[in-house]
């Protein structure tokens, strides 16, 4: 039986292509703040060439590998033949509901970041994307600020959760695990003893704090 002091829960992660830890060439962790900006395979799905052309063209002055389809079928595909980073997707695609591919989308591979544009704008549907997952929310028209801005803030959030990953290997590291295991029946009886009190405890307290309160 093993105890965790930290205690710490997983997160969902971005997922990025680029998710190895970069260390000094002395074997130090960089910290997440000068970390460079990772580059990212970036998928663009749009009905309109013009613009999965203009979206391309904003996306690789970034210094991004980009991937344009038309459809949520090639962008499924897309993802069958490799990990893609951030996905920019129409909520119009045509005859298909944008939503519908957003959902099947991260269903595919539920670490991508997804940022929904459309030319109906508006707060419900805005909300109804986020809901279902997606990072961001741009309407059109838009112009290449608002495309690099959003992947910048993907990019600051990737760091961040990079600065929150060191943090929990440290805290891992300072706080390892308590082995309770033992061969000895004996000392197995007072430990199993031991926790179940301890649980009893804890279920009591609870039931007493809550009569306890004010109605």
């Amino acid at each position: 039986m093993k105890l965790d002091l930290a205690g710490s829960r997983k997160r969902p992660r971005l997922g990025f292509l680029c998710n190895q830890r970069l260390r000094h060439h002395d074997g130090c962790e960089q910290d997440a703040a000068t970390l460079p900006a990772p580059t990212m395979r970036v998928m663009i799905v749009d009905d309109e060439p013009a613009i999965r052309k203009t979206t391309g063209l904003a996306v690789e002055t970034m210094g991004h590998e980009t991937v344009s389809v038309p459809n949520g079928l090639r962008a499924l595909k897309t993802l069958e033949e490799g990990a893609v980073d951030v996905c920019f997707l129409d909520v119009n695609l045509g005859q298909e509901d944008g939503l519908a591919v957003l959902e099947k989308l991260l269903q595919a591979q539920p670490s991508l970041v997804v940022v929904m544009f459309t030319a109906f704008a508006n707060i419900s549907t805005a909300v109804e994307a986020m809901r279902r997952g997606a990072f961001d929310f741009i309407p059109k028209p838009f112009t290449p600020d608002q495309i690099r801005q959003v992947l910048d803030k993907v990019v600051r959030a990737r760091k961040l959760e990079q600065r929150v990953q060191q943090l929990e290997t440290q805290l891992m590291e300072q706080s390892p695990q308590i082995d309770f295991e033992s061969g000895e029946p004996a000392v197995q009886k007072v430990l199993q003893m031991a926790f179940k009190a301890a649980e009893t405890a804890a279920k009591s307290t609870a039931v007493a704090r809550k009569r306890t309160m004010p109605s």
